[in-house]
């Protein structure tokens, strides 16, 4: 998420994975550029409002393109909009972003990707976005790699890193959390 009225932001090449709580995956709230990511299996325990929520501010000069929301519940929202009126004047709206090249795809529900994109490319955006499987290699054991045949591949998506390859690397890892415990039973 980014502060309020933030502009110039650049969220490219993460992976938001199994997150709970309000569970919302990118909340824009201005002209930031959100590509290339990574969105899978938002939990929510309350208040959640979608994978993509468009806050309170104009998002003229927003970009929202290569991005992969991947649901596995049927109580969560592709795209989330701040409709004008009350707090936002001019609303925060998926129209005035330059979103495309984007996929949509629940495995519980396989009308949820065409659902979002039936709302939205009459408005002009998502013109070549899909509703298709990214073929994750294995999301359980988190490898959001895309196996060949992916919509996301199809698109020209890259594909992302292995969460294994994240984290600390030495010798700030062991700063940070101290030499690595070694027992003997």
């Amino acid at each position: 998420r980014n502060d309020d009225d933030q502009h110039g932001s650049i969220f490219d090449g993460n992976i938001i994975a199994r997150s709970a709580g309000h569970a919302e995956g990118f909340i824009n709230k201005g002209a930031n550029t959100i590509v290339n990511n990574v969105v899978a299996d938002l939990r929510p325990t309350h208040r959640h409002r979608g994978y993509l929520v468009l806050v309170r501010y104009d998002q003229k000069g927003a970009v929202h393109k290569g991005n992969v929301y991947h649901a596995s519940r049927a109580d969560v929202t592709p795209i989330s909009e701040t409709k004008p009126g009350g707090r936002s004047k001019t609303g925060a709206l998926l129209r005035d972003v330059d979103s495309d090249g984007n996929v949509y795809f629940s495995a519980v529900d396989p009308e949820w990707g065409s659902k979002a994109l039936e709302r939205f490319q009459p408005q002009s955006v998502e013109k070549t976005s899909r509703a298709g499987d990214p073929l994750f290699v294995d999301a359980d054991q988190d490898d959001y790699r895309f196996r060949p045949g992916s919509s996301a591949l199809a698109l020209g998506i890259p594909q992302p890193m292995s969460v294994s390859e994240c984290g600390l690397e030495e010798p700030y890892r062991s700063r940070w959390y101290g030499p690595r415990m070694r027992t003997r039973i």
